[in-house]
């Protein structure tokens, strides 16, 4: 049985907020639920203060330890030390201890080590080879081919029509007495953005004035623009189970990043929500859908397409949300599919009462074929979630606003204030007051000297007129990184004045890359105050590398120690290692991601530390980035390293994202901006590590400028910081 326990409550809500007004983390505590099957744990022992004050001495004892060894990557060394060293003998048992397993197939248990009794992946799992191709025994009948499955008739998708709208079933009091008690859950920016969709989408939050019928599609859509990590899918959830307890007829679709499917599916059941769910890209059931949709299926070879009928009709048949990726979609939507595809295009584009796009910034290119497919959705009831909606340019803006409001007319010039005034009535925007009741955010800005070798090839690079502006912005961000990486660019074989041989002697030396060194010694410092980091780049290699010098340099193991995100990894993969990373009882210590694949959407409160290898052009990507880790439910101060090199191509970069940046901040400002908008007057002396870092013998001479300060305060003066 599910059991639900509160939590030590918060202070109240700081700057801004209405005296007497009830935070609801005061109420349900900092993590609201905690959900666990079965017994219960015994709670832990609280330590007394004097325990406390011992293990914090300890800790103290050990990251003064740690700086003694600053600087001690050098492969060379490494090797002396081993050589001399008898531990590192050939013994299995210290070669298992390092996470070198040796395995081999056992046919009862599975992939295992032939030295330790390590499991890597057990029998049930493997598919052998001789059941790719099945033969048939006497008796057998082949499957049925795709034209022989199920049918949409034989589902009841007849009265397809017939399912879409419903009217009120309430008819006095607000919207907020559909569900007593929900208000108190919720922090006053999202009772606001409540009552701001419930305006928009159905007319008012007084039930005897809403619309009669929510089908008729004489209303609109609006733009949820708050912070990113500040509620936004648990704001979504809780106006779904409203609209649907007053408008039971009704079907909500929501489109989301693939990434994001299993972050809804386990907010409905994090919050206990009444509501079934279907995600239409897993082949799995969940068990909540329609008896006769599994009754149909279950004679049937699994099919990805007669999965998706079921859960189509299961959404059709009885009050439920069903859920796609946007990929999905776009490709189940077009035109060139056969005549069972025309008709799951038919109930996608028809059937919606309601849809909801979370990370709505994705359809901003009206030449994408996302876009179109969005436009072509019935409903113009649309809600659109993003935390950071200003992209690129106003172009982009433009077309995602376009989305929610078909007939919003862009004014002339890119006038921000009228654009303000247009967007007013179906935007609402929270800029993340309700952040400032975390531990808190330092944001700091690290220029660095890149090393003599790095030097040089920028240098030759730069000298080399390449046309091609893509290739030549990576060569750079990844020398930037380290001289080895060049390997990776195509511009690798067109440098004859560089040593091949001696870039593939350097790779395995973090020393001999700026920002490699940062990342070693900040990971090294880290892990002697339990802080974990999550390292972000725009390129896979970058993170290639790190995870090579982490696993050589520090004996960890892949999958324990140090994990891995990007865009090559399985949804359920990519679950796995959220849940340990953010759990504290785990050994992960970093968590290497690609910002384009883990950028949004995700939650990774478990870091305390956030490094931004390499500059991307979208400021919205970066603060999307670090959002992962600074967001509600964070408990620790978020310490976030953006890394640039001092040579002109990085600087020039970054100019670029934070003009960017201002103009997003001067189209979305909410009126509590001017909290968001003081001055960062915190130092380096307010960040243990990085002090230690900056004044170390070993590593000073790298850094050539810290500043902390929001980027657009950093325009103006920017040619003058690195001067």
């Amino acid at each position: 049985m599910w059991k639900l326990k509160g939590v030590s409550p918060e202070p109240p809500v700081k700057d801004g907020s209405v005296v007497g007004e009830i935070n609801p983390i005061a109420k349900l505590g900092r993590r609201l639920f905690k959900f666990e099957f079965g017994i219960e744990k015994p709670k832990p022992v609280e330590k007394t203060e004097a325990e406390k004050e011992e293990d914090e001495l300890w800790g103290l004892l050990d990251f003064v330890k740690r700086s003694e060894h600053v600087g001690s990557f050098d492969p060379m060394e490494a090797e002396a030390q081993e050589a001399s060293n008898p531990q590192y003998d050939a013994d299995s048992s210290i070669i298992c201890d390092q996470g070198k397993h040796h395995f081999i197939l056992d046919e009862e248990i599975g992939i295992v080590c032939s030295f330790c009794s390590f499991v890597k992946q057990k029998i049930r799992y493997i598919l052998p080879s001789f059941a790719m191709r099945p033969q048939l025994y006497s008796g057998q009948t082949a499957a049925p081919k795709e034209k022989d499955l199920p049918s949409l008739e034989e589902f009841g998708f007849a009265m397809i029509d017939e399912c879409v709208g419903g009217s009120s079933s309430m008819s006095k009091g607000t919207v907020w007495d559909v569900i007593p008690g929900i208000k108190e859950t919720m922090f006053p920016h999202q009772q606001e953005g409540l009552e701001f969709i419930w305006k928009n989408l159905a007319g008012s939050i007084l039930l005897e004035e809403l619309k009669v019928n929510p089908g008729s599609n004489d209303g609109g859509g609006c733009v949820i623009s708050h912070a990113p990590g500040t509620g936004k899918t648990r704001l979504a959830i809780v106006f779904l189970q409203t609209y649907m307890a007053v408008f039971p007829e009704c079907r909500p679709l929501i489109i989301a990043p693939t990434a994001m499917l299993s972050t809804w599916e386990k907010q409905f059941m994090t919050w206990e929500v009444d509501i079934p769910i279907h995600i239409l890209n897993k082949r799995e059931f969940s068990g909540k859908e329609d008896k006769k949709a599994l009754e149909i299926v279950r004679n049937q070879p699994r099919n990805e397409n007669l999965s998706r009928l079921a859960k189509l009709y299961s959404w059709r048949k009885s009050k439920s949300v069903l859920c796609i990726s946007y990929d999905l979609f776009k490709l189940l939507v077009d035109d060139s599919y056969d005549k069972e595809e025309q008709e799951i295009r038919k109930i996608l584009l028809e059937m919606p009462d309601i849809l909801v796009l979370d990370e709505g910034h994705a359809a901003r290119n009206r030449n994408s074929q996302i876009w179109n497919s969005l436009k072509r959705i019935k409903t113009e009831r649309r809600i659109i979630l993003s935390g950071t909606p200003f992209q690129n340019n106003f172009d982009e803006l433009y077309n995602m606003l376009c989305i929610v409001r078909s007939k919003f007319h862009r004014p002339a010039h890119n006038s921000v204030e009228k654009l303000r005034l247009l967007m007013e009535s179906f935007v609402h925007v929270h800029n993340g007051a309700v952040l400032e009741n975390l531990p808190g955010l330092r944001d700091c800005l690290v220029i660095m000297d890149p090393l003599p070798q790095q030097k040089r090839i920028l240098e030759i690079i730069l000298k080399m007129q390449i046309k091609d502006f893509l290739a030549l912005e990576y060569a750079i961000s990844l020398v930037s990184i380290h001289p080895s990486l060049l390997t990776s660019s195509a511009l690798y074989k067109k440098v004859s004045s560089i040593d091949k041989d001696h870039l593939e002697m350097q790779r395995p030396n973090p020393n001999e890359g700026v920002k490699t060194r940062f990342v070693m010694e900040l990971v090294r410092f880290s892990e002697a105050m339990n802080e974990k980091v999550l390292v972000f780049s725009q390129y896979i290699e970058p993170l290639n590398l790190v995870k090579e010098h982490l696993l050589s340099h520090f004996n960890w193991t892949e999958g324990k120690e140090v994990l891995q995100m990007d865009g090559t990894i399985s949804n359920q993969s990519r679950q796995k290692y959220i849940d340990l990373f953010n759990d504290p009882a785990s050994e992960a210590k970093v968590l290497l991601a690609s910002i384009k694949a883990c950028s949004e959407g995700i939650n990774l409160v478990g870091a305390s530390r956030v490094v931004l290898l390499d500059i991307v052009w979208n400021p919205a990507v970066e603060w999307q980035a670090i959002s992962r880790a600074y967001r509600i439910g964070q408990e620790k101060v978020v310490h976030t390293y953006t890394l640039i090199t001092s040579e002109v191509w990085e600087c020039e970069k970054y100019k670029r994202q934070a003009e960017k940046y201002r103009l997003s901040k001067l189209v979305f400002s909410s009126k509590d901006e001017h909290n968001a908008a003081e001055t960062n007057s915190m130092s380096v002396s307010q960040d243990q590590i990085l002090e230690m870092m900056v004044e170390h013998e070993k590593f000073k001479n790298i850094f050539k400028r810290i500043y902390y300060r929001p980027k657009e305060y950093l325009l103006d003066g920017f040619d003058r910081l690195l001067g």
